[in-house]
C-alpha cells in the first residue's frame, strides 16, 4: 500500500511542475492500492476550492477532479480516537510536523507502506523513520 498525502494529489491535479515524473506517478497509484486519514477528502476538498476561488481551475475542473480521485478507490482510514490525540500531539511536536502531517506519517509507519507526498517537512520526517518515499 502506498500513503498518499493531499499535497501529492493536489499537485497532479492542479499539473504543477513540482512534481517529477507525474504520469509515471499516476501510474502507480492507479495501479496500488492507496491509503489516506479520514481527514484526506476535506484537505484535497479545501485545496480545490481555495483554487477554484483564486480563480486557478473552475467548477468543470473541480467536477474532473473528483472523477479523477474516484479512480483510485482509496482505503480511508478512521480518525484518531480522542485517547489518541495526546501521542499524535507529542509525535507531532517531535518531528516538527503539523498534526495532520503527522497522521500521515503514523499511517505509513502502522501500515508499513510507503509515503507519497512532496511536502518537504514530511519527507525528512518520512526520511529520518525510514519510510519509503514516492517520488524517490
Amino acid at each position: 500500500m502506498i500513503v498518499v498525502d493531499a499535497s501529492l494529489i493536489v499537485a497532479l491535479i492542479l499539473r504543477e511542475d513540482n512534481v517529477a515524473d507525474p504520469a509515471s506517478i499516476y501510474d502507480l497509484l492507479r495501479t496500488t492500492q492507496i491509503g489516506v486519514p479520514a481527514h484526506w477528502s476535506a484537505e484535497v476538498a479545501n485545496a480545490l476550492w481555495t483554487n477554484k476561488r483564486r480563480g486557478r481551475i473552475t467548477a468543470e475542473m473541480v467536477s474532473t477532479a473528483v472523477e479523477y480521485l474516484v479512480t483510485f478507490k482509496p482505503i480511508i482510514d478512521a480518525a484518531p480516537s480522542i485517547e489518541r490525540l495526546p501521542a499524535l500531539v507529542q509525535f507531532a511536536e517531535r518531528e516538527k510536523l503539523t498534526a495532520y502531517d503527522a497522521i500521515y506519517v503514523q499511517l505509513a509507519l502502522s501500515t508499513n507502506s510507503s509515503l507519497a507526498t512532496i511536502d518537504g517537512d514530511v519527507r525528512d520526517c518520512a526520511q529520518r523513520l525510514g519510510i519509503p518515499l514516492i517520488p524517490a
